[in-house]
């Protein structure tokens, strides 16, 4: 039984969330090449090592889609991607402390010049689950903060957003991550709350951010660098 072949279906809601850093190799004691992916979890630095280096380059998206049955968005895995510097992913060790399984939550499309979480394309607000599941992807504009609390402005531009009224507010944790990926430099660091630019402070230079929240615990956030 490889549990990689699940592709992604191992990872659940529980599973720890890691903003990649990027693949080392090193050697073991005997001298054989071993792969792990290093990055943070809640904030702090680790590497972990990888039961099969084939699975980084066959890695699932969490891709939410409408059932129409239980009439809410449910998490599926698609696709195959591969894992690299600035990826958010939620993974699934082995007995032996090795990472299995993972899945995609957030990545940089070069292409749209934005981060992706792979969300229906039919909801502009990007809102990837209803309020009542459990598994949420939330992507938007900081429109304002108070150094505890957010809100997020889900208008398609910056040069869209409007005056928000009665909008949720998503807490900001100190254990949990923070992270600020800058595409021109393919760097990531940890983030807190004073990357946060809010609309309502600094207007059309204002953060694009993405939250991730297990029901109404919130898992980690990742905001784009200039």
């Amino acid at each position: 039984f490889e549990i990689a072949s699940t592709k992604g279906s191992a990872v659940g809601s529980s599973s720890p969330v890691m903003m990649v850093d990027g693949i080392r190799a090193e050697k073991d004691e005997s001298g054989e090449i071993i792969y792990k992916i290093a990055g943070y979890v809640n904030g702090n630095a680790t590497e972990l090592a990888i039961d099969d280096y084939a699975m980084i380059n066959d890695v699932p998206a969490a891709s939410w889609v409408y059932d129409s049955t239980s009439q809410k968005n449910v998490l599926k895995t698609t696709g195959s991607y591969t894992i690299k510097k600035g990826d958010l992913i939620q993974y699934q060790l082995d007995a032996n402390n090795m990472v299995a399984d993972a899945r995609i939550l957030c990545t940089y499309d070069k292409t749209k010049k934005d981060l992706d979480i792979f969300s229906r394309p039919d909801d502009p607000r990007d809102v990837t689950t209803d309020y009542n599941g459990n598994d949420r992807a939330i992507r938007g504009w900081v429109y304002q903060t108070d150094g505890i609390f957010f809100n997020v402005s889900h208008a398609a531009k910056r040069e869209d957003i409007v005056p928000l009224s009665g909008a949720e507010i998503y807490p900001v944790i100190s254990s949990i991550g923070v992270y600020v990926y800058y595409p021109s430099t393919d760097t990531v660091k940890v983030g807190g709350m004073s990357d946060f630019m809010p609309y309502s402070e600094v207007t059309t230079a204002c953060s694009r951010v993405v939250a991730f929240m297990t029901g109404s615990d919130m898992m980690a956030v990742v905001l784009l660098g200039e």
